[in-house]
Formats: structure tokens, C-alpha cells, sequence
């Protein structure tokens, strides 16, 4: 008995731990879509979104090009010593969705992620959930998730997240109007003899 429940248990746990960076992962995409849960996480003010929550950041660091985040990183010059606690694994999870955002459960697919965690020489943690295979952003993204939890906070925000978003929100408008471009309009065409 107590073998069966340690079996559930192990298997609830490793649920979580997907599902938690599957939530990281699409963190933005539940607030697009109404939903609202993470939506605290952002304040506007002059134009520009301010990042104040653990989860708004990672969702921005793991939805971000490996290129930027690289480029962005080394730009702000910040070296810390860190050590890998759990070296970077490729895995995958299951997508799941609501059928009309309310209904039935199915499975979309699956998606592969590669995950990471490291700890710093202050003794702050850094995780990273994201999607993909590329290891080397997946400890980028941790050591920033660290860094967002020390002094340096203001530099990681100014320098790398708020850029980042700028980014996110020019692929966004360039995507819209690509789609707008191929909008088509249905008319009716009323009979004659209807008059």
C-alpha cells in the first residue's frame, strides 16, 4: 500500500514539475487569451511594461530568440560566478487544450523543452524552462532568472527583459499585419426576384 502511494506521488510530482514550465512556457499566451491568470505581473507606465513577477520574466526569457538573449546578455556585462545544479536536459511535454477554451480536455501534441537549473555564488537559484532544444540559452536564461533575484535586478530588467519585449511586440504587430494583408471580405449578392 504504502509502495502504491509512493508510485502516485513520484508520478504527481514529475507531473508538476512539467507542467510548471509548460505554464512558464505559454505564461504570456494564457494572458492573450483572456484568461487574465498571470496578468498581474505587468505595469504600464510611460509606454513601457514594467516586469515584477518571477513568472512574467521567465515567460519572456524562454519565448525570447537565442540570438537576442545571447547578444542582450553579453551586452550588459555582468559576470557571476555560478554552478550547475541540474545540467541542461531535453525532454518533452504534453500540450493539452480546451475545446472553445471551456470544454473538453484533448491532447494538441507534444512539445520538446529543455530545461536547467543553477545556483549562484550569493546563493540565489536560477531555473529555466524552454521550448526547444538549445541548451546553451537554457542556462543563459537561468543565470538571468538568478540575477533577477539579486541587487542586479534593475540591469537584467532595463537592459535585457524590457528590450525583449520590444521585440515580442514588433514580431506580434509584424505577424498582424502580414495577416491583415490577406484578409478577405464575404458580401452577399441579394437576388433579383427578392425585391
Amino acid at each position: 500500500r504504502n509502495r502504491n502511494r509512493n508510485v502516485l506521488h513520484s508520478s504527481f510530482v514529475c507531473f508538476l514539475d512539467y507542467w510548471g514550465g509548460f505554464v512558464f512556457i505559454f505564461g504570456a499566451w494564457l494572458s492573450v487569451s483572456g484568461l487574465g491568470i498571470l496578468q498581474i505581473g505587468f505595469s504600464v507606465k510611460n509606454g513601457v511594461q514594467k516586469v515584477s513577477y518571477r513568472s512574467k520574466w521567465m515567460s519572456i526569457l524562454s519565448k525570447s530568440s537565442d540570438k537576442s538573449l545571447a547578444n542582450l546578455f553579453q551586452s550588459t556585462e555582468i559576470y557571476s560566478d555560478y554552478k550547475i545544479l541540474k545540467k541542461p536536459e531535453i525532454g518533452s511535454v504534453m500540450v493539452r487544450g480546451k475545446i472553445g477554451g471551456t470544454g473538453e480536455l484533448f491532447n494538441v501534441g507534444e512539445i520538446t523543452i529543455t530545461r536547467c537549473s543553477i545556483l549562484l555564488n550569493t546563493g540565489k537559484m536560477g531555473f529555466s524552462y524552454i521550448q526547444g532544444r538549445n541548451k546553451k540559452k537554457a542556462i543563459t536564461a537561468a543565470i538571468c532568472d538568478a540575477l533577477m533575484q539579486t541587487h542586479l535586478s534593475p540591469q537584467i530588467r532595463n537592459k535585457i527583459l524590457i528590450p525583449l519585449i520590444k521585440e515580442e511586440e514588433l514580431r506580434k504587430k509584424n505577424i498582424a499585419k502580414k495577416a491583415k494583408a490577406t484578409k478577405v471580405d464575404f458580401f452577399t449578392l441579394v437576388r433579383g426576384d427578392n425585391l
